[in-house]
């Protein structure tokens, strides 16, 4: 796995795991499910939604990562604030 695509799939987890820990939920598992994770435990399909984006990466050898990261850290101000 490519270093930048490898810290991106493992923050996802993290904010898997905080979005389940703000929602008292439990997690079936952190690599997949994720659309019944997302849309059934919690109940946020606009989550869901904008979730597939993020690992939608055409050019694995530019700043795309970076700006994945971002939008990320994004969701996580949104979602675990």
């Amino acid at each position: 796995m490519v270093p930048g695509l490898a810290r991106l799939h493992g923050a996802f987890s993290w904010f898997l795991l905080a979005l389940h820990r703000k929602h008292r939920t439990y997690p079936i598992a952190y690599d997949s499910w994720i659309r019944e994770q997302i849309v059934e435990n919690p109940g946020m399909p606009q989550l869901y939604d904008r979730l597939p984006a993020l690992f939608e990466i055409a050019h694995l050898e530019s700043r795309e990562l970076d700006q994945k990261a971002a939008d990320l850290r994004a969701l996580a101000d949104t979602y675990l604030a």
